[in-house]
């Protein structure tokens, strides 16, 4: 990049899974307005095959790619030169 030199390129696979885990506990999290809108997604989730593929398995798909290396996350660090 014009302008920028690069100072540090680390791999954050693990801070990405870090932060995956994070967001699934806190969006996990039980309480009555999740439950409502749960509740209200019934029809779509009885009548939409792709919903429950995409949204009903449970499953991370960017969790499990970097848990088993398939992809990888640089931190990259610049600096103005």
């Amino acid at each position: 990049m014009p302008g920028f030199r690069l100072v540090a390129s680390t791999s954050g696979r693990l801070d990405y899974i870090e932060t995956i885990n994070q967001w699934e506990r806190r969006i996990g999290a039980h309480g009555l307005r999740k439950s409502l809108f749960k509740f209200l997604l019934v029809p779509l989730r009885l009548t939409s095959r792709e919903f429950r593929l995409g949204f009903a398995s449970g499953v991370c798909a960017n969790q499990v790619c970097f848990q088993r290396e398939l992809l990888d996350h640089h931190r990259l660090v610049f600096e103005r030169v």
